[in-house]
């Protein structure tokens, strides 16, 4: 829950009587969140920080150990904090047999003693244990090969996505093209190669006007990137095990130049 100072800034423009909450009617009263809403714009901000001071800070985690965009990977363990999840990944020999369930890692262990005392439910559907494959934010660790793949139930979604628009005919919406983008864009940060299957796309969806209700047939090339992108999903995929480039390089272009760039790992 939020404190108490917080209330008045989680407040609702409009009053509500009284009687929704159980008092006495006849009284107009303020509604506020004592949760944090999805809709405030610092609340991915918000959430990220308590997140990070709770595993980095009571929990007594290394914050050496971080996956951060910032820092560099770590040399060995990998702490994972992402909103409501703590993921802690540890290498191990492959001749080595992981622990019993029921003997956890310390720092798993000081985490889930936190959480029951401050109440904070932990999602047991979730949470696994000396776990050689596991889910984690949409991606599939294989510990056993070394690779890093898109979830296979989101894969299967996404194939079921592109049949429904690829039968609509006339009657695709702008939503529908833009959800079925961001799901793709998601399975190519596994295997960034992907980028180069979708170009039209974009640009059709762009075209449409601002009536929500508007609906367009899909073009052939749409249509025929959003079947080839598809099918190459099980090329999504990262491997884990790969050696680093001492040197990165990218390049970019539109109708109005082009550009590239190089750099040092880490520098």
């Amino acid at each position: 829950e939020l404190p108490s100072e917080w209330l008045g800034y989680m407040c609702f423009e409009k009053q509500v009587d009284s009687s929704v909450f159980g008092d006495p009617p006849g009284t107009l009263e303020y509604v506020a969140l004592r949760v944090v809403p999805m809709g405030w714009t610092a609340s991915v901000g918000a959430i990220q920080s308590f997140i990070r001071f709770f595993v980095y800070g009571a929990c007594g985690v290394n914050p050496a150990q971080e996956l951060s965009p910032q820092a560099p990977f770590p040399a060995n363990d990998v702490a994972v904090t992402c909103m409501d999840g703590f993921d802690k990944i540890n290498r191990v020999l492959s001749y080595v047999r992981p622990r019993p369930d029921g003997d956890k890692h310390p720092e798993m262990a000081r985490f889930l003693e936190l959480s029951r005392k401050i109440g904070l439910p932990v999602n047991a559907c979730k949470s696994i244990c000396h776990a050689l494959n596991a889910v984690i934010l949409g991606g599939e660790i294989d510990g056993v090969l070394g690779i890093l793949r898109h979830n296979r139930p989101k894969r299967h979604a996404l194939i079921c996505k592109t049949v429904g628009i690829m039968s609509l005919g006339d009657k695709v919406s702008q939503a529908m093209l833009q959800h079925w983008a961001g799901v793709y864009c998601f399975a190519c940060g596994f295997n960034r190669r992907l980028f180069s299957i979708v170009q039209d796309i974009f640009q059709q969806i762009v075209s449409f006007g601002d009536d929500p209700k508007e609906r367009q047939s899909a073009s052939r090339t749409v249509l025929s990137e959003m079947l080839i992108g598809t099918l190459l999903l099980p090329l999504a995929v990262t491997n884990l095990r790969a050696p680093l480039r001492r040197w990165i390089s990218i390049s970019d272009a539109s109708e109005q130049g082009g550009g590239s760039a190089d750099a040092c790992v880490f520098r």
